[in-house]
Parts: C-alpha cells; sequence; structure tokens
C-alpha cells in the first residue's frame, strides 16, 4: 500500500490556497464532505515541517539544533525565521501578531501592520480581511484575525456525511 502524502497548502496551478472538502475514515469508511481549513502548520513546506517538528523535540533549543542538523547557529537561525514567518510572523507579548515584544505601541502596531501585509502577500488573507484587521490595528483594538482564530470543529455545521 502507498503511504499517504502530505495536504499541499497552495494549488499546484495557480498557487491560491487549497481547502480541504472531504475526510475519511479508513476503518468504516465513512466520508464527511465540507470545507475546512488547513491549519497554519500545513502551509509549511515538508522541510519546514520537518524542522519544526525536530525543533519541537528539542525543546526549542537552537544550540541542540545546531547539533542535530549540523549546521551552524547563524543557519538554524534563519530557517527558524522562515518557519514563523510562514506561520504568520513573530507573537507579541499579546499573543498576536507583529513586533518582537516592543513596548512602544506605536512601533508594535507598525510591525502588526507589516505582518498583515505580508500575509496578504503569501495568500493567507483576503484584501477585505486585511482591511479589516488593519482598521482594529489603526484603533488599538485587539482582535483575533479572521482566519485560523479558534479552535475548528471536528464537522462544522452544513457538513455532509455519507457512507
Amino acid at each position: 500500500m502507498t503511504p499517504p502524502f502530505e495536504v499541499p497548502a497552495r494549488c499546484p496551478h495557480c498557487g491560491h490556497d487549497l481547502e480541504v472538502r472531504e475526510v475519511a475514515c479508513p476503518a468504516c469508511e465513512t466520508q464527511i464532505r465540507s470545507r475546512y481549513r488547513l491549519s497554519p502548520f500545513d502551509r509549511l513546506d515538508p522541510e519546514q515541517r520537518r524542522f519544526a517538528l525536530l525543533f519541537l523535540r528539542a525543546a526549542g533549543n537552537l544550540r541542540e539544533m545546531e547539533r542535530l542538523l549540523g549546521v551552524s547557529y547563524p543557519t538554524v537561525r534563519k530557517k527558524l525565521d522562515e518557519v514563523i514567518a510562514v506561520l504568520g510572523g513573530p507573537a507579541t507579548a499579546s499573543g498576536g501578531e507583529g513586533g518582537a515584544g516592543s513596548s512602544d505601541g506605536a512601533s508594535q502596531r507598525g510591525g502588526t501592520r507589516q505582518a498583515i501585509l505580508e500575509r496578504v502577500r503569501r495568500g493567507e488573507l483576503t484584501v477585505d480581511e486585511a482591511l479589516v484587521l488593519l482598521s482594529r490595528v489603526a484603533s488599538g483594538e485587539a482582535g483575533p484575525s479572521p482566519r485560523g482564530a479558534g479552535p475548528v470543529p471536528g464537522r462544522p455545521d452544513g457538513g455532509e456525511e455519507t457512507r
């Protein structure tokens, strides 16, 4: 039996974000059809996913990552920064996206705006979603991003189950 493939995050034809439309149980053949979002981790390419998994197994210790990968600290740091960028940018003390812990509110908002624009560039947000987030940043209102906020239920409303 062929091992399952990893879920691609982007369309190989146009580069747009893909969505999962069906999940199935291999034991009982139940199929559930709906529209599911991919997790932020599904946006990582296979090499970045392996790096992120190794990083977690090394408990975030960059020196240990250096040793395990046999590369220099700057190389490990660069790979980590790439993974962080794909996942939406550095987290702030409040848990949002944007500046890396800056205590200056204006500076932090500027970093957040840049992170939002970067997410639009990568296709993770639509322009309309970005406008909502940018208006929240401008007003100082902290709120979740339109996509990926909160837990995704196992079966969204409107899902269709077949056997």
